[in-house]
């Protein structure tokens, strides 16, 4: 799923930033779609000890923030002298989600 978040990121740039990326003053966040899907497998994985004992919320945010951290990074610094794109997004999110793991 992270995986699948940071190539729809890449993929449609311009319209990433303009979602998650631009501040827009006076907006309030509410829950979305998206985030209820992943917080749901993420508590799956909870109560199937996929993962350890946590909070879901904490757990979902963390890898919400992972997904999004390099995604962001791979869209706004695209002079940076990035190694092999495809292994840095794998070692991110395969960091966080082994972070999880029970």
């Amino acid at each position: 799923m992270g995986r699948a978040y940071v190539a729809f990121g890449l993929t449609n740039a311009s319209a990433y930033e303009f979602a998650f990326i631009l501040r827009r003053p006076g907006q309030r966040s509410k829950p979305h779609v998206p985030y209820e899907r992943m917080r749901s497998l993420v508590q799956r994985c909870i109560d199937e000890k996929r993962f350890r004992r946590m909070d879901a919320d904490v757990a979902s945010q963390s890898l919400w923030a992972t997904a999004h951290g390099i995604a962001s990074l791979l869209i706004l610094r695209p002079a940076f002298p990035w190694a092999d794109r495809d292994k840095v997004i794998g070692e991110v999110i395969d960091a966080a989600v082994d972070g999880l793991m029970a």
